[in-house]
C-alpha cells in the first residue's frame, strides 16, 4: 500500500477519477450539511488567498485500475519502435529510405487508468468544484478538458450534468449574484437532474463558492496558479494495490459498500435455482458470453456497464406477463419497481411467482434467437437504432406503446424461434396498430397483450401480409379501427399487385415525421388507387407536411387551406386550427389528422393546386398573394400570419360575425380582436408616434381594442357590423383612420 502526497490537481492529471455506483449521493451541499460545505469552502479558498498558507485534508485511498493496461499500451509501443527500428535497418542496407514516428498521445496514463476513491468522495468532489468554478471564472477550456476525467458513476443524471458542466463550449456568467440560476437556465441544462440529490448539492456547492469567491474579492489567476502549480491544497493519497484487500477493507471500514450488483445476485439465484430446469444447451456459459454479447454490442460509446439494461431484460419480459394475470392490480406497486431503474432487487418477487418459473426459458430463449437477428424499426417510433437497441440497451423505463411493442417483439420470436423470415413485416404492421393506439395504463396493455397473442396465433411463422390480408377489422380485437382497416387494405395491396413496389412505397410514407405510420387519406385522394398517381400525390402530400413547412411560424399551410374557404374546426363554442405538434398519440390525432378526417375536400383541393417539382413555400406563398382579399375575418387572417400565432391554443371564439383570437380555450382569460389587432399590428408607427396601445379583453363583458392613451379612448369593433367604434359610443366607422380623424389625431 503506496502512502504519496497530492493536490486534486496532480491527481486529476494522472488519472481519471470516478466515483463508484456503490458510494452515497454528494452531500456537502444538503440542508444538514451546509455549515460543513460553507466551512471547507472558506478554508480552501481562505488557504489561497493567504499567501503562505496551506490546508491538509487528511487521507483519500482508493484504487487505482487500468495501469496493467498502461503498462501493456507502453510495453506494446516499444515493440514497435524496436521492430520498426530493425525494418529500418534492413531497408537502409537495401538503398531504401525508411521513416518513422510512433506518435505517443498525450497523457495517455490519465485516459487509461481509474482511480476509485474508496473514501474521500465529499472532500474530491469539492475540490472538484472549485477547480472547475474557477477555470469557468477564467474561460480556461484547456483544464476543463482534464476535468472532464472527473466522474461520477452513482446516477445517469449526476454522469451526465459533470458532462455539461465540463463542456468546454459552456461558459457561465460569474458577475452577477445568481450563479445557480445562470447555470439552471442553460440551454443544455435539463430539469430532470433536478431530482437528482447529488446535482442538487453541487449546484449548492458551486453558488456558495460564487458568493465566497466574490466577498474575497479573489483574483482568478492567481487562485489558478496556486491550485495547479503549488501544493497549497493537498491530501495523503493511498493506492490500495490489492483488488481483494480494497473491497474487504472496503466492506469493513464503509457500510455503504455491495460487492454484487441486483443483476449478479439475480444471476446467482438463477444458476441454483434453474440447473436442471432450463433445457437449453449451455446457457450458463451464454449467459456470460454470447448473450452477454447482445447488451455489449449495444451499449453507449465510452459505457462500461451493462448490468443494468441486462437485468431490465428479464424484468421488461416479465412484466408482459405478469400483467396478463387478471388478479394483478393497475396499482400494484410492483408494476412501477418493474418498468424502471430503481434500487430493486426483482429475485424477491421472481422466486415467488409461478408465471417466471414456467416462462425464464422462454425469456432466454429470445436472446438465444437475437443473437444474428438484425431487425428494423421505424424511427419514429423508437430512438433506438434497431430492435436489438432497444430490447438490449433503450429498454429501461418504457411507456406503455413501448412496453407493448418490446411484449409484441419478444413474443414473435418464442412464437417463432428460428423461423423468424418474415419478421421485418410483423414488426412493421403491429407498431403501426400500436403506436396508433391509446395504450396508457396496464390495463390497456394487458388488452393490446391478448390482441397481439390473438393475432400471432393466426400469424405463426407465415408471411404476415398473406394472412392480415384476408383478416376482417372485427378479426383483430383492440386495435384503433382505422388503424385495422388501413393495414388490411395495404397489405392486400402488397399482395395483390407484386408488380408494384407497395411495401418499399409505404415505409417510406410511414416514416414520415407527421404521418407516423397512418397514410391512408393519400388513396383517398385518388378514387382509382392508381399507383402512378398514388405516388405523385404522396410526393405532394409529403411537402406539404414536410419540416420546411411544419416548422414555418406563420401558419403557411394553414393560411393557404383558407383560401379556399372556411376550414375551421368546432370545439364547443370555439373554432380551432391545427397546430404542429406531434409528440405525442393524442397531438396527432387533435390537430392535422383531425383537420384531414373533418376538412378532407380542403387537402384535395390544395394537393391539386401543388406541384412536386417547385419549392413548396414559394407555391404556397404564392397562393396567398394571388388570393382576392376583402373585409373578412378569414381575409385578415390570411394576409396577416402574425393573426393565427398569438392563441396559445389555437382556439377563436366566434361572437355575431367577430372573431376573437383566445389567449387560452375560454373567454375568461386574455383575448384580442381580428380586425383591431390586426390594424395595430399594420400600422407600428402610427401607434408608436400618438401613443395607441392594444388593450386585450378579458372576461364577457370586456371588448379588446386600441386605446388612444392621449384622450382614454378606445376603439373598438362592432360585431355585427364588422366596423370600427369608440367604446361606449354608436357611431360606426368605416376604418380607424376615420375616428383618429374625428378625435384630431393626425394621421
Amino acid at each position: 500500500m503506496k502512502n504519496t502526497f497530492y493536490t486534486f490537481w496532480q491527481l486529476i492529471d494522472e488519472c481519471t477519477i470516478e466515483i463508484p455506483t456503490i458510494q452515497r449521493d454528494y452531500t456537502y451541499g444538503r440542508e444538514g450539511s451546509r455549515e460543513i460545505s460553507k466551512k471547507l469552502i472558506h478554508s480552501i479558498l481562505k488557504s489561497l488567498q493567504d499567501n503562505d498558507a496551506s490546508l491538509h485534508l487528511d487521507f483519500v485511498y482508493g484504487k487505482k485500475l487500468g495501469i496493467d493496461n498502461f503498462i501493456a499500451l507502453e510495453r506494446n509501443k516499444n515493440s514497435i519502435d524496436t521492430l520498426l527500428l530493425s525494418l529500418k535497418n534492413y531497408a537502409e542496407n537495401l538503398n531504401i529510405s525508411v521513416n518513422f514516428n510512433t506518435q505517443q498521445k498525450q497523457n495517455l496514463e490519465a485516459e487509461v487508468v481509474t482511480f476509485i476513491p474508496l473514501d474521500g468522495q465529499q472532500r474530491l468532489t469539492t475540490l472538484f468544484l472549485v477547480h472547475w468554478y474557477v477555470s469557468n471564472v477564467l474561460k480556461d477550456n484547456t483544464s476543463k478538458k482534464v476535468l472532464q476525467r472527473f466522474k461520477y458513476a452513482t446516477r445517469t443524471s449526476s454522469k451526465e450534468f459533470l458532462q455539461f458542466l465540463t463542456n468546454d463550449t459552456y461558459h457561465f456568467d460569474c458577475n452577477s449574484k445568481t450563479f445557480r440560476k445562470n447555470i439552471e437556465n442553460h440551454e443544455g441544462f435539463f430539469t430532470k437532474w433536478l431530482k437528482d440529490p447529488t446535482v442538487i448539492s453541487m449546484l449548492s456547492v458551486l453558488e456558495e463558492t460564487h458568493k465566497q469567491f466574490l466577498e474575497k474579492r479573489l483574483e482568478a489567476r492567481e487562485v489558478w496558479e496556486k491550485l495547479e502549480k503549488k501544493e497549497v491544497i493537498t491530501f495523503d493519497f493511498f493506492d490500495l494495490e490489492d483488488f481483494e484487500l480494497t473491497d474487504e477493507l472496503y466492506l469493513k471500514m464503509n457500510a455503504r459498500g455491495k460487492k454484487l450488483t441486483h443483476f449478479e445476485n439475480f444471476k446467482a439465484w438463477l444458476f441454483k435455482e434453474f440447473t436442471n430446469q432450463i433445457q437449453i444447451n449451455g446457457w450458463k456459459k451464454k449467459i456470460d458470453l454470447e448473450w452477454n454479447d447482445l447488451f455489449w454490442n449495444q451499449k453507449p460509446l465510452g459505457d462500461s456497464k451493462i448490468d443494468i439494461p441486462y437485468l431490465q431484460f428479464f424484468k421488461n419480459m416479465f412484466l408482459g406477463d405478469f400483467l396478463m394475470d387478471e388478479s394483478i392490480s393497475e396499482k400494484d406497486s410492483n408494476i412501477d419497481l418493474l418498468r424502471s431503474e430503481t434500487d430493486f432487487n426483482p429475485v424477491s418477487l421472481f422466486e415467488k411467482n409461478i408465471i417466471f418459473q414456467n416462462n425464464i426459458e422462454s425469456y432466454l430463449t429470445v436472446l438465444e434467437y437475437c443473437i444474428n437477428l438484425k431487425i428494423k424499426i421505424n424511427p419514429l417510433y423508437n430512438e433506438a437504432e434497431n430492435v436489438n437497441n432497444f430490447l438490449f440497451s433503450k429498454n429501461i423505463g418504457l411507456s406503455w406503446w413501448h412496453t407493448t411493442m418490446y411484449f409484441a417483439i419478444t413474443r414473435y420470436i418464442i412464437k417463432n424461434k428460428s423461423n423468424l423470415t418474415h419478421i421485418n413485416k410483423w414488426t412493421r404492421v403491429i407498431s403501426n396498430l400500436i403506436y396508433n393506439t391509446p395504450i396508457e395504463s396496464p390495463k390497456l396493455f394487458s388488452e393490446a397483450a391478448i390482441s397481439i397473442l390473438e393475432l400471432l396465433d393466426k400469424v405463426q411463422d407465415q408471411n404476415v401480409y398473406e394472412v392480415i390480408e384476408q383478416l376482417k377489422t372485427s378479426e383483430i380485437s383492440f386495435f384503433n379501427e382505422k388503424q385495422k382497416e388501413e393495414e388490411i387494405f395495404k397489405a392486400k395491396k402488397i399482395i395483390n399487385e407484386p408488380q408494384h413496389d407497395w411495401e418499399v412505397l409505404f415505409i417510406d410514407l410511414e416514416n414520415h415525421n407527421y404521418f407516423y405510420g397512418q397514410i391512408g387519406f393519400i388513396f383517398k385522394l385518388n378514387e382509382s388507387k392508381d399507383y402512378s398517381i398514388f405516388i405523385e400525390n404522396s410526393l405532394k402530400t409529403r411537402l406539404l407536411f414536410s419540416e420546411e413547412i411544419m416548422k414555418n411560424s406563420n401558419y403557411l399551410l394553414y393560411r393557404s387551406f383558407l383560401t379556399f374557404g372556411n376550414c375551421f374546426l368546432k370545439n364547443g363554442n370555439n373554432l380551432t386550427y391545427p397546430s404542429n405538434l406531434r409528440g405525442t398519440l393524442r397531438n396527432r390525432n387533435e390537430n392535422w389528422r383531425r383537420f384531414i378526417d373533418q376538412k378532407f375536400i380542403f387537402l384535395k383541393q390544395l394537393v391539386d393546386e401543388i406541384n412536386p417539382i417547385d419549392n413548396i413555400t414559394s407555391q404556397l406563398n404564392d397562393l396567398i398573394n394571388c388570393y382576392v382579399f376583402s373585409s373578412t375575418n378569414n381575409s385578415k387572417l390570411i394576409k396577416n400570419p402574425v393573426l393565427l400565432s398569438y392563441p396559445e391554443k389555437n382556439h377563436i371564439r366566434i361572437y355575431d360575425n367577430g372573431y376573437y383570437l383566445l389567449n387560452k380555450t375560454r373567454i375568461y382569460g386574455f383575448f384580442k380582436e381580428v380586425f383591431t389587432y390586426d390594424w395595430f399590428i399594420m400600422n407600428p408607427s402610427t401607434c408608436k408616434e400618438h401613443s395607441i396601445e392594444y388593450i386585450d379583453g378579458k372576461g364577457e363583458d370586456s371588448d379588446p381594442g386600441l386605446l388612444l392613451k392621449n384622450i382614454n379612448k378606445k376603439i373598438i369593433i362592432d360585431s355585427k357590423s364588422l366596423k370600427f367604434k369608440l367604446e361606449d359610443e354608436s357611431d360606426i366607422y368605416e376604418t380607424v383612420e376615420e375616428i383618429l380623424k374625428k378625435m384630431k389625431v393626425n394621421v
